[in-house]
């Protein structure tokens, strides 16, 4: 592990498999100490977005912090295991977040697939209180979709916590939960491999939670 935080980019060039590459971030899977660890590189998608991160507080950061939250809410998440961040004096640059890996599948691969159909409305049900449970805390996720739920034999686990945030007054509570159960239903309806009766059965969830949008 230390080998690995004295050289983390060394790190990530020789992964045991890529989950995400994209201008946003890198995300692999590398050895640490023979357990597997997920390291996910906060990366800059140009000038202005570097010189506006440089002020902010870094996304490794937020994730670590969040994610301790989650865990003290007995809310699944990611076992978070060390953040580093790259510094000019008290500008921040580049930003590493590692954690452990979650062993699951997407929860938009699980709803994709009609051999799954039989544990929907669980699986949807277990995803909706956890909904209702982020918001019994004041947080909100802000980009929660299926993407970014892992399930794990059924049991929902939220990871990307980059745009997460906490409200402490309850108006501003109820509006992002409002927001988020409403972004949650867009974000993946226009998926093909989707059925339709997905999209019901969420409704369904949220109306026995009195959620509506």
């Amino acid at each position: 592990m230390i080998d690995v935080l004295q050289d983390v980019d060394y790190a990530m060039r020789n992964p045991s498999s890529i989950l995400k590459d994209d201008p946003t971030s890198t995300v692999v899977v590398v050895n640490i100490d023979s357990r597997a660890v997920v390291v996910k590189r906060a990366n800059t998608k140009g000038v202005v977005h570097f010189l506006r991160r440089l002020f902010c507080v870094s996304r490794a950061k937020k994730n670590w912090h969040f994610a301790q939250m989650l865990k003290s809410a007995n809310i699944s998440t990611f076992e978070p295991m060390a953040y580093l961040e790259e510094r000019i004096g008290p500008l921040k640059r580049r930003s590493y977040l590692l954690c452990s890996l979650i062993n699951g599948i997407d929860a938009l691969t699980f709803f994709s697939a009609e051999s799954n159909q039989a544990k929907w409305a669980s699986v949807a049900k277990n995803i909706v209180n956890m909904i209702q449970q982020l918001a019994a805390k004041g947080l909100s996720h802000r980009d929660l979709n299926l993407s970014n739920i892992l399930l794990v034999e059924g049991k929902p686990y939220l990871i990307d916590l980059d745009s997460m945030r906490q409200h402490r007054l309850l108006p501003l509570i109820k509006r992002a939960l409002h927001h988020e159960v409403k972004r949650f239903m867009e974000n993946w309806q226009d998926y093909p491999a989707i059925s339709p009766r997905v999209a019901e059965i969420f409704k369904e969830c949220f109306k026995e939670q009195g959620l509506v949008w």
